[in-house]
């Protein structure tokens, strides 16, 4: 009896440890100023533990995951990606974009774990993801040197190295904040939290002049009141909240649009950098977008197997030169061609058709339809090393996943004891 109780001890220690590790990654994350730290943390404490993980009891290990649909998806996307590697044009890049493989894939390990072993840490993340991601804009707002101009494009912190990818974090801020508000008691430590991370999450977006951002939030907020299945939670349970949540957020960025056009004139700072958050149009992605368009006409047999995720997808424009063609979906079927676009969106689809099962509606599905839409106007591929993207739309899209049968799997293959 005292050995069953050793070992289930040992057991549950080793889960507690696991979740440990896990908000350890996201910490170093989300707060390291040094990119390559966090890439070398991420690889130590989570891309390590699950290749070792995976290789003991492998084939019961894989099982579960692969009866995940969007597992399955997310894996053959990953696989075509990798085997476009093959025709790019260049090769010293292969090991790298190996490398952002095995981050993204190792991602999916502790995300399934924690589902079949450890449920309470994924309820608990939404919390956790506000506090380090609030901490985050605290220290990109604190390090932001051109705030005497309003400089946006000198907005930055660790991975959260543009203020695009700035932006992004903020709108994810200010939904779960306003999320974890409208379900948490008044006068918590929680709802403290949230109010106060939902204050840094709009200055910040309003700092950062993203577009791409309010996109985001915008769609994400729309898709919580279209999908909720309950018609009447906005309606009659939080309707004071959500009215003192609208009143706040008004406030806040009225008032920080009305200072910064007021500073703006007063130093007579050029609006180009700072006054032109509504007013720059798509900001010349059309000609971006028409660039890749030509690409295709010149050989027109990439688009179904693309040009290589190694080709190169710089590109000029009115003298201005673009890094890659800012959408997800066009740099997709550039490396990949409309086999990989075809994959991507099949594991898209899986992970909302998981979210939309699950009766509780995460926020995470909220985000992710959000985050599908600004990917419309920037984004390179997911499959990154440990990065903004990762840290906003691929993690996000993942806790979709186990949403309502991780039990399920748990008792069909109890026999050769499931995912432990």
């Amino acid at each position: 009896m005292k050995q069953v109780d050793a070992y289930a001890a040992l057991k549950t220690g080793k889960r507690y440890v696991v979740g440990i590790v896990f908000y350890v990654c996201l910490a170093v994350i989300f707060l390291i100023d040094n990119s390559k730290i966090a890439v070398n943390s991420y690889r130590l404490l989570l891309l390590l533990p699950a290749l070792i993980f995976l290789a003991f009891n492998f084939r019961t290990q894989i099982k579960v995951l692969l009866h995940y649909p969007a597992v399955r998806w997310f894996l053959l996307y990953a696989g075509w990606m990798s085997l476009s590697l093959f025709w790019g044009n260049r090769p010293d890049k292969i090991e790298n974009h190996l490398a952002a493989v095995l981050s993204a894939l190792a991602l999916i390990v502790p995300v399934i774990y924690f589902a079949h072993h450890r449920p309470s840490h994924l309820v608990i993340l939404p919390l956790v993801y506000i506090v380090l991601g609030a901490t985050a804009l605290g220290l990109v707002l604190w390090h932001w040197q051109g705030w005497a101009k309003l400089d946006r494009y000198s907005l930055g912190h660790g991975v959260f190295d543009t203020h695009i990818r700035v932006g992004a974090l903020a709108a994810c801020i200010v939904f779960l904040s306003g999320f974890v508000l409208l379900n948490t008691p008044r006068k918590g430590s929680e709802y403290i939290i949230a109010a106060l991370a939902l204050c840094v999450g709009l200055w910040a977006l309003m700092a950062s002049q993203s577009r791409g951002a309010v996109v985001l939030l915008g769609v994400a907020i729309a898709a919580w009141l279209f999908l909720h299945p309950d018609r009447s939670y906005f309606r009659q349970q939080h309707r004071k909240k959500i009215g003192g949540i609208c009143i706040l957020a008004f406030c806040l960025m009225g008032s920080t649009a009305w200072a910064i056009n007021c500073y703006v004139q007063l130093l007579h700072i050029d609006r180009g950098s700072a006054g032109s958050f509504f007013s720059r149009g798509l900001m010349d992605r059309n000609f971006v977008w028409e660039n890749a368009w030509h690409q295709f006409i010149a050989d027109p047999s990439r688009i179904l197997w693309g040009f290589g995720w190694t080709s190169s997808a710089e590109n000029t424009y009115n003298r201005f030169t673009a890094n890659h063609y800012h959408s997800l979906y066009i740099n997709t079927v550039f490396y990949s061609g409309f086999i990989g676009l075809t994959l991507l969106l099949a594991y898209l689809y899986h992970c909302i058709k998981a979210g939309l099962q699950n009766k509780r509606h995460e926020p995470w599905l909220y985000l992710v339809i959000g985050s599908m839409a600004a990917a419309l106007f920037d984004m390179e591929t997911l499959l990154v090393n440990p990065s903004a993207i990762m840290l906003t739309f691929l993690l996000p899209s993942l806790l979709l996943i186990p949403a309502n049968t991780a039990a399920a799997i748990a008792n069909r293959y109890k026999s050769n004891t499931s995912f432990s």
